[in-house]
This record gives C-alpha cells, sequence and structure tokens, in this order.
C-alpha cells in the first residue's frame, strides 16, 4: 500500500484488512530510517482516526512505540499490559512528576543533556522543547540557570510556566532591577537584559531559545548583533550550554568558541500537517474570497499569518466589511475596557466585538497576552497575528492560513515558511493542523539552511559594534586589526565603542562630530538637566534621528520639531494614560481613528519605550567622553527624560507590572495606594498577589492581576 493512498484512505469505510494493512506500513516505514518520518506521521495520522482500529489495539499501540511517541502511548490508550508499562518508566524523566512521559528524541537530548553534554537541538516546532527545560530544572543539577529568549512576551510566558513548577524551590528573575537573592536562581531574559546585568557568573547551565536569531541578516540587525555579544559573554561563565530552535542544517562558528557539543538535527514531529497550496496572486480578492471560504468552513480554532501590523488590520477590516463574523463578544468586559481606555472604533475593538483576535508587536503587552490567552482558552477562534506569533508564543491553532508570504517587504524565506507552518496543530489537542498557504511557497533553494554565530566567524564583514561588544579574549588578530584602524581616525575610543553595541561605531563617530562642533558653538542646547525647553528638546532629537534613522522614519516624524514636541507633550502629561487620552482627544475627528491609535502606540512602544532611551544614553556617554578629552567642564544630565519614557511616568519598577500583563492603566491605580511604598519589584509582586482582592479595582482588573501572577 502506497504512503498518500494510505493517509488518504483513513475513512469510515475502511475494511479490517486495509486498516491492518495500514498498521502495518507504518510499522515497515519506521523500521527504515530513511522512512521513519513518514512512519511517525502516518501513526499520528492512525491516531487521529483511533476508533476505526478498535480491532487493531494492540498492532496500534506497538506501531506508537516503534514511532517513539510514548505521550500518546500514555494518554491516548487504557489497559496497558506491564511490558507497555514498564516502557513508560523507561521514558518517564523522574519520580516526581510520575504523570509525564517523554518522547524518544525529548529522552535523547535531556540524556545528553544530564551527563552534562553541550547540545544543540534542532527540531520542529511541535516536539515539546521546553518540556526538556522543565525537566532539567526538575532534576535538581542546575541550581543556576541562565535562558535567553527572543521577546519580552516570551519572557512572560516561560515565566508563568516555570513559576507554577518552580516558584518554592527557585528564585525567578525576568527584570533588570531583581537582584540574586537565593542560590538556586532561573534568570529569564532578553540579550538586551543579559548585557545590563552583572551578576551572570559561574552559570551551571546557559539556555539559548530559538537560536537561529545569532543569524546576522543585515547591518541594521542590531538584536542579532547583541544576541551575539550576549552568547559569548555567557558562553564563556557557563559550564554547560542548551541551544534550541528550528530545522537548520549546520551551526556555523560555534567550534571557534572553544566549546564542544553534541549537534542533534532532527524533522521528529508530535502532529500531522496538511499543507494545501493555493497560489493565488497579491493582488486583487482571491485571497481574502478564499480567506473567507475557509473561515466558514470551520469552526475550529484558527491563526491568520499576515506580514505587518498594516496588513493584519486591513485583512482584520475586510473580514468585518464580509461579515466575516465568529460568535459574539458584544457583552464582553474586556471589549468594554479597551472602548474605554482608547476608543470604540479601534479595530482591535471592533474585530474583538465579532470574535476576532489582533496581535502584532506594536500593542501593549497586557492587551496582547489577553488576547492568546482568550485564544488559547477558545473564547475567541480567529487570531490575526504578524511574527510576534511565530517567534515562540504558545497558541493552540487547528489551522493556519498563511495569508501573505512576506516579513515587511521582502520574501520570506522557506525556513521561516516552515515555521509559520508548525504553529498549526498541538501536541495533546490536535493531531492534525492544516497549513492553508494561499500564496505561492518559497522555494527550497539548494542552498543550505545554515545558522552563523558571527562571533565566532568574525569574518571582514561581521558589524563592528558586534567586534566591540565580544570580549577581548575571543577576538582574532584580524578583528583586532579591523577595530585599530578604525580607532586611529576616530574621535572616540574603545570604552564608548563597547557600552553602546546597539550602535556601529561609524554613526556614534557622526554624532560625535557633529556634538564637537555644538559643544564649541553653543553649548548651552546640550548644558541642561531636567525638563529640557523646547529648543534644547529639538536640538537633541537632531542626534536621536541619527542614531534611530530608521525607527523615526518608521513613524514619518521628519523634523526635529516633530519629534520634539511630541516627547515634550509626553513628559507634561500627568500620566501615561493621560498622554494617550489627550492624543486621541485631540484626533477623535480624525478620518481613521483607528490608524491614529495604532501610530501613537507604536511611538509608545518602539520610540519612547527603548529607542530614544537608548539613544539619549549614547549621546550622553559621547558628551562626557568628549568633555573629558579636551578638559572641558560639563553640568547636564538627561537621567529625567528616559526615566520617565522608559517608567511610563510611574515609581522606580512599577512599570515592569506591563510585562507581566497587567495595564499600565490598572498600575497607575496601583501605584497611588499611599500605603505601599516599597519600589523593590519583588516587593511590589509580593504585595499585589496577597492583597490584589482588597485594592480599589473592579472585577476585570483583579483578572488582569489573578491572570499575571
Amino acid at each position: 500500500m502506497e504512503l498518500e493512498f494510505a493517509k488518504n484512505s483513513l475513512a469510515d469505510n475502511l475494511s479490517e484488512d486495509d486498516k491492518f494493512n495500514i498498521l502495518n506500513l507504518s510499522l515497515c516505514l519506521l523500521r527504515n530510517p530513511i522512512h521513519e518520518n513518514d512512519g511517525r506521521e502516518l501513526a499520528i495520522r492512525i491516531l487521529d482516526k483511533k476508533h476505526l482500529f478498535k480491532n487493531h489495539i494492540s498492532l496500534l499501540k506497538l506501531v506508537i512505540r516503534k514511532s517513539g511517541l510514548y505521550p500518546y502511548l500514555n494518554s491516548e490508550f487504557d489497559n496497558l499490559s506491564l511490558h507497555e508499562k514498564l516502557a513508560l518508566d523507561v521514558f518517564r524523566p523522574n519520580k516526581e512528576t510520575p504523570g509525564f512521559v517523554f518522547h524518544s528524541l525529548q529522552k535523547l537530548v535531556y540524556g545528553l543533556l544530564i551527563k552534562r553534554k553541550n547540545v544543540v537541538l534542532s527540531a520542529n516546532t511541535s516536539v515539546g522543547k521546553s518540556t526538556i527545560i522543565d525537566s532539567l530544572i526538575h532534576s535538581g543539577l542546575f541550581k543556576k540557570i541562565v535562558l535567553i529568549v527572543p521577546t519580552i512576551a516570551l519572557i512572560d510566558e516561560t515565566r508563568k510556566r516555570i513559576r507554577k513548577k518552580f516558584d518554592d524551590s527557585y528564585q525567578i528573575i525576568t527584570h533588570s532591577s531583581q537582584n540574586q537573592k537565593n542560590e538556586a536562581c532561573i534568570f529569564i531574559l532578553t540579550q538586551e537584559r543579559v548585557l545590563e546585568r552583572s551578576d551572570l557568573e559561574n552559570i551551571d547551565i546557559f539556555i539559548l531559545d530559538e537560536f537561529y536569531k545569532l543569524n546576522i541578516e543585515s547591518d541594521e540587525d542590531n538584536r542579532a548583533v547583541l544576541l551575539n555579544i550576549a552568547f559569548t559573554r555567557l558562553i564563556s561563565r557557563c559550564k554547560q550550554f542548551y541551544l534550541i530552535g528550528p530545522n537548520i542544517d549546520a551551526i556555523v562558528g560555534l567550534k571557534n568558541l572553544n566549546r564542544s557539543y553534541v549537534f542533534i538535527p532532527s524533522e521528529f514531529s508530535t502532529v500531522a500537517l496538511n499543507i494545501l497550496e493555493y497560489n493565488l496572486p497579491t493582488h486583487g480578492d482571491l485571497r481574502l474570497n478564499k480567506t473567507i471560504e475557509i473561515l466558514n468552513n470551520t469552526d475550529e480554532p484558527t491563526l491568520i499569518y499576515c506580514q505587518s501590523p498594516s496588513s493584519a488590520i486591513r485583512l482584520s477590516n475586510d473580514l468585518l466589511s464580509n461579515h466575516c463574523k465568529t460568535p459574539s463578544l458584544l457583552e464582553n468586559d474586556f471589549v468594554a475596557w479597551l472602548a474605554d481606555n482608547y476608543h470604540e472604533e479601534w479595530i482591535v475593538v471592533k474585530a474583538l466585538k465579532f470574535g476576532i483576535g489582533i496581535h502584532h508587536g506594536s500593542l501593549p503587552r497586557a492587551i496582547q497576552q489577553k488576547i492568546i490567552r482568550m485564544f488559547n482558552d477558545k473564547e475567541i477562534k480567529l487570531l490575526i497575528c504578524t511574527s510576534t506569533i511565530i517567534e515562540g508564543v504558545n497558541t493552540s491553532a487547528k489551522n493556519v492560513i498563511i495569508y501573505d508570504r512576506r516579513s515587511n517587504t521582502s520574501l520570506v524565506s522557506n525556513f521561516t515558511h516552515k515555521n509559520i507552518q508548525g504553529r498549526a496543530g498541538r501536541m495533546g489537542r490536535y493531531f492534525i493542523g492544516n497549513v492553508h498557504c494561499l500564496e505561492e511557497i518559497p522555494s527550497n533553494s539548494s542552498t543550505t539552511n545554515e545558522v552563523n554565530v558571527a562571533a565566532g566567524t568574525q569574518g571582514i564583514d561581521v558589524p563592528l559594534n558586534l567586534l566591540y561588544g565580544v570580549e577581548k579574549s575571543f577576538l582574532s588578530e584580524g578583528s583586532l586589526s579591523r577595530m585599530s584602524n578604525f580607532e586611529v581616525r576616530s574621535h572616540l575610543d574603545f570604552e564608548v565603542f563597547s557600552k553602546n553595541p546597539k550602535y556601529s561605531p561609524q554613526i556614534l563617530e557622526d554624532v560625535a562630530f557633529k556634538l564637537r562642533e555644538k559643544l564649541l558653538d553653543d553649548w548651552k542646547e546640550i548644558m541642561w538637566t531636567g525638563i529640557p525647553t523646547k529648543q534644547q528638546l529639538s536640538c537633541l532629537c537632531g542626534y536621536i534621528k541619527i542614531l534611530e534613522k530608521n525607527s523615526v522614519a518608521r513613524l514619518h516624524l521628519s523634523e526635529n520639531s516633530e519629534l520634539a514636541t511630541l516627547i515634550m507633550q509626553y513628559l507634561l502629561s500627568d500620566s501615561h494614560s493621560d498622554f494617550i487620552k489627550k492624543k486621541i482627544d485631540h484626533y477623535k475627528y480624525a478620518d481613521d481613528i483607528s490608524s491614529t491609535i495604532d501610530w501613537i502606540l507604536k511611538v509608545l512602544r518602539n520610540l519612547f519605550g527603548h529607542n530614544i532611551p537608548s539613544a539619549i544614553k549614547a549621546i550622553a556617554d559621547i558628551i562626557e567622553f568628549i568633555c573629558k578629552k579636551n578638559e572641558l567642564k560639563y553640568n547636564f544630565d538627561y537621567g529625567l527624560i528616559c526615566y520617565k519614557l522608559e517608567n511610563y511616568h510611574l515609581p522606580n519598577n512599577y512599570s515592569a507590572l506591563d510585562e507581566f500583563g497587567i495595564p499600565i492603566q490598572v498600575v497607575e491605580k496601583i501605584s497611588h495606594i499611599s500605603i505601599f511604598t516599597t519600589e523593590d519589584l519583588d516587593d511590589i509582586l509580593a504585595f499585589i498577589k496577597s492583597s490584589a482582592n482588597h485594592l480599589p479595582l473592579t472585577s476585570l482588573e483583579r483578572s488582569f492581576i489573578d491572570d499575571s501572577l
């Protein structure tokens, strides 16, 4: 019996002979290493139709064992034999979690890590990589653990998962303000937060999730540069490392960092995928019509990938205009809260009223997290998203529709396309996922999918800011020569470059050149403290725009005065939410208030929350260096601006509650309670947990706290 015929014939009218033949085919494929993955896929598809095989249960259990899918043997069958129970015991990681069973790939990886081997695992999204991490923690062999994840959203998701299991035995640190108090400690950080800490020494194991992000795709890929720097910093301070990521063919440069490792590339999967290709054009209504057709033919949770927030919003409006609506949430408290705090015409509100969730990077984190929870809990069954979900946030979707095959303006690679496909199906919930590819699938080019650890290769095209961030012991002679040649003609030195690795040395040099001229010409526009005048702020914005050229341009702030006015309005607002309310009220008669809200949120999230404070700190470093070098007296302090922008006008560390899923509007209420004066984040969290029911909050506001903490 042919494989495709067997997969397509799994229906209610199967004869007993055909059922036996399908099971036998799966066993034959599983015995052949070349076809093992096909055999496992067929086994999963058989499990999805388990009711058809009730007369062949013993043979089906044998197929599941041979496929290595022991969790399914544990969860899908009753009356296991003694032999089968003993087999399950072999695949249990420890006695403390008796209900949990590894599949064969998890057991292999876990066994190597317990033996203190460094491991690089390249595997499908659905294999349960986080389960291995939890089992390593449960083993008690690792006291100080550092886990790097790509986004703050993933910090929160990982924190919640780990906290449920290990809060009593490990201190969990996610924010820069938290200090290590316990010997047993788990740091869950982004690469930026790794570089902010000085206490990451003597690490038992360092875990990097989504290690493919070490690849530097362009000169403007600053986060990849920072990840490489953080990676080398940790790898020199850890006893062991574990890198996790999607399917690649090779990792290049890692051996040059003087660490041996075991590379495990695997296509092991715990779900099967139906890939449906439509090859529709990018223009016209064919993609929209096909999307509506797909949605009208399913009531299962569906995730739609769009290339950008604007594409996601456009599709949401199109679906609403075409009355493609899922069960109504018109009376939902969360929807009413969004309308009250933002605007009833905001697309996020309008879409949620009709059961459509929107998820993209510019949304406030608490709103993102609430919408994900609603989707995973099936309160809404349609989620329109961008790459923010592809980067590891766990979702439970039966169907994935890939609406665009782009990421912003460039075509996604076959590699990225497969990552998106991997969001369909979920172990323990959906045996089979459906992936609808509306446009042509990117070709699988003959070139291999490699991850290049730039800090290990140090070719001539490696960005200079990466070299200045990497510890000198890792630098090659060629890299040291490049740096020396640059410094000969530079106004700045190694310390300024290494302190600001987000920016290329050449851009820092350009800012230094202009600042030297200003110091000689009109130093009063630079030497100020506290809240600046509009002229002083406009001057500062000129330097900010050099450092953050792309992020400022994306928000259409072409003039220094435009950016300065926006910053000044925020600084002089009573609160973060007051600024939002005033800006929305100012534009309430605009043709598209929803687009205005999205623009305001992008400014707050991308510019005010991170990029502008980073630029101001770099400018301050340059001014101080120039003054010291030229023996000039200086008196300036830009700290208040950075503080207000980074902390959302809140007392120190309260802004971190946003990352935990508590909206800023709720945090503002909490921060005004006079009986509570501590600014220690751990104390704040403990107070809120113990006092939530007694705080002057609505039931919805308390639910944010319950869901978060």
